[in-house]
């Protein structure tokens, strides 16, 4: 390309917006952000919250669409809301290509749960491909 062209192309992305800068995924990103920060900071329902309203427009890429929902998931269960958790849990086992945090973390609502067994059962699984992965001291 001729440097006119990539001056073109560049000032045309800038003013029109290209497709990676749309309003949705400013948006989604920012709303990503602020719901990652609350996570960070223990605050489980802004986290729950922005990171929903981040899922909604869905505008995130892979990346964060998968970390978005485990954070969600782990917010969910904090706040007690186990079956929201399942629910981001599952939807993650369905397509995610490594699947030991998800499995740790049904194994973490099973526990919630009161379903031991089960969780020494997730725990067990998650450990296959990843054997240094902590067990939560209830199942030592």
């Amino acid at each position: 390309m001729k440097p006119f062209s990539i001056f073109i192309t560049l000032t045309l992305c800038c003013v029109v917006g290209c497709a990676d800068g749309s309003k949705e995924t400013v948006v989604s990103e920012s709303a990503y952000n602020d719901g990652v920060n609350a996570f960070n900071e223990k605050q489980f329902e802004d986290a729950e919250s922005m990171l929903t309203e981040a899922l909604k427009i869905g505008a995130l890429n892979v990346d964060s669409m998968c970390d978005a929902r485990l954070k969600r998931a782990r917010s969910r269960m904090e706040l007690g809301d186990l079956d929201g958790a399942q629910e981001d849990l599952e939807f993650l086992l369905e397509g995610a290509p490594d699947t030991t945090i998800v499995l740790a973390m049904q194994g973490d609502l099973a526990l919630k749960q009161g379903q031991t067994d089960e969780a020494k059962r997730l725990y067990s699984e998650a450990r296959k491909s990843n054997p240094s992965l902590p067990i939560p001291a209830e199942l030592r």
